[in-house]
C-alpha cells in the first residue's frame, strides 16, 4: 500500500473530526468569505491545516522530503521587507513559509512570484504539487488571526482546499515520497511546500544586483555564510 493510500483511508475515517466536514469540493476560504468574515477564515484554515498536517507527516518520507531544495521567490519590495526582519532578530524564521521545491542540483527556471529568492532549509510540514490544492494564503493574515500564537511560537500558515478523501489515493496531490514528484509548472514552479523553523542558506538574484545584496546580507546584516548567487548558479545546489 503507498503511503498516499494510507493518508487517504485514515482521512476517510475521521468521520468525527473536524476535518470530515470540509471533505468536498469547496474551499474554507470561499465559506468564510460567503459569510463575509474573512477572520474566521483564517481560523478555519488554521485548524484544517492542523490536522492535514499532522497525518501528512505521519506518512511522509521524511528524509526524502528534506532532500529537496526549498526557495520562497518574491519581488524586490518583498526581499528587502523579509531581510529588514533579519535587523531586528531572527524571529521570522520560526514563521512557516510557502516556497517552491525543487530536487537537488534541478535547474531553476524563471519564477512567477519575482526575480530574488531565499533558499531555506527548515522542517518541510508539507508539499503538495500544486499550490492550488493547498490554497495557504498569505501569513500576514495568520499573524493576525492567531496573535497570541504567533508571538510564542512564529506564524503558522493553514489549508484552505481539500479534496474528497479519496482523491489523495488516486491522484498525486501531496508529495509523500519519490513517486508521488510531479510539480506543476505555470509559468514557472508552481508546487508549495511550506517550511517551518528555517534557516537562510543562500539568496537568488539578478546578476547586477549580486555586489549590493553581498554588502547587505554579508556585511551590513553579518550572515557571512549565506551565499548571494544568480538563479542559474542556484541550480547547483
Amino acid at each position: 500500500m503507498t503511503r498516499r493510500q494510507k493518508f487517504s483511508d485514515e482521512l476517510c475515517d475521521l468521520q468525527d473530526s473536524r476535518v470530515s466536514k470540509y471533505i468536498s469540493n469547496k474551499t474554507v476560504q470561499a465559506q468564510a468569505d460567503a459569510e463575509g468574515d474573512s477572520f474566521e477564515g483564517q481560523i478555519l484554515k488554521l485548524k484544517l491545516g492542523r490536522d492535514i498536517k499532522k497525518l501528512y507527516n505521519k506518512h511522509v518520507d521524511r528524509p526524502y522530503l528534506q532532500s529537496l531544495k526549498t526557495i520562497h521567490w518574491t519581488k524586490k519590495t518583498g526581499a528587502f521587507n523579509i531581510l529588514k526582519t533579519f535587523l531586528k532578530s531572527n524571529a521570522a524564521t520560526r514563521d512557516e513559509l510557502s516556497c517552491a521545491a525543487y530536487l537537488p542540483g534541478e535547474a531553476i527556471d524563471e519564477s512567477f512570484s519575482g526575480d530574488y529568492g531565499f533558499v531555506v532549509k527548515g522542517y518541510v510540514s508539507l508539499l503538495a504539487n500544486d499550490m492550488n490544492s493547498m490554497f495557504s494564503g498569505a501569513g500576514e493574515a495568520y499573524a493576525v488571526a492567531a496573535p497570541d500564537r504567533t508571538k510564542s511560537s512564529g506564524t503558522n500558515k493553514g489549508v484552505g482546499y481539500v479534496n474528497p478523501c479519496e482523491d489523495y489515493a488516486i491522484d498525486k496531490i501531496f508529495v509523500f515520497d519519490q513517486d508521488d514528484w510531479n510539480p506543476k509548472e505555470r509559468s514557472g514552479r508552481a508546487n508549495e511546500a511550506l517550511v517551518d523553523n528555517w534557516k537562510l542558506v543562500a539568496f537568488i538574484c539578478p546578476a547586477d544586483r549580486i555586489k549590493g545584496f553581498k554588502d547587505i546580507i554579508n556585511n551590513k546584516l553579518g550572515m557571512s555564510e549565506v551565499q548571494v548567487m544568480t538563479r542559474d548558479e542556484a541550480g547547483a545546489l
